[in-house]
């Protein structure tokens, strides 16, 4: 089985007064090409977007602005935990050896439009486009709440799984508010990731309540 990892991301903001969700995710798919330099999007296996709104016709056709055509892709709804869960079904495509580079998208309601892309790859995607790995994406659970926190609860189903010590933890990020909007948690994954490497740790998680008394948890350790 391949291991996937997060490489790298792009967190942009609409200009203000805009009310396109689709200029935004233009806008974070062209900074993140721009500054990878060698990530060539025709070679892209797959793209996975999320929304957490109803599916909108013109932001997936954004997409078409700056992918290739004939490129592959998906979306994902999770509500507030589509930003965790397009991260989760990148990782599963790469693990499965389905999918040796792919982009996940994220766009959460709210204006101005904001949007981040992120960059998964395996291993042997990774050398052949020149990317850096700052993270194993380890795994990802979704549970209800057990008498505590929702996050809590999701964050330990999720160790237990693995076999990690919540000690072993250095960077956590846990959101039982339901107030960051998906985009917020992508890029805050990728901030755990980038926080993980300047710390020199070796684990780290972001979780966020999804309503309902339940919550979704992502698990990263430092490549």
């Amino acid at each position: 089985m391949s291991e996937a990892f997060l490489c790298d991301g792009e967190r942009v903001e609409a200009a203000p007064g805009t009310t396109a969700a689709a200029g935004a995710v233009a806008l974070a798919l062209r900074a993140l090409v721009a500054r990878l330099g060698t990530l060539a999007l025709a070679e892209l296996d797959d793209v996975v977007m999320g929304l957490t709104d109803a599916v909108d016709g013109e932001v997936v056709a954004a997409l078409g602005t700056v992918l290739p055509a004939g490129s592959a892709a998906v979306t994902v709804r999770r509500g507030t935990g589509s930003g965790l869960d397009v991260v989760a079904v990148a990782a599963r495509a790469i693990k499965s050896g389905e999918a040796d580079l792919v982009l996940a998208v994220i766009v959460p309601p709210g204006l101005p439009p904001v949007a981040c892309a992120l960059v998964l790859a395996s291993e042997r995607g990774s050398l052949r486009h020149g990317l850096r790995p700052l993270a194993r994406v380890v795994g990802t659970t979704i549970a209800p709440a057990v008498g505590r926190g929702a996050t809590t609860g999701a964050v330990e189903r999720l160790l237990a799984r693995v076999g990690i010590w919540p000690q072993d933890v250095t960077v956590y990020h846990l959101d039982e508010g339901l107030g960051t909007p998906g985009a917020g948690h992508a890029h805050l994954l990728l901030g755990a990731a980038r926080e993980l490497v300047r710390r020199g740790g070796r684990y780290a998680v972001s979780a966020t309540a999804l309503g309902e008394g339940q919550a979704i948890a992502t698990l990263l350790e430092r490549a």
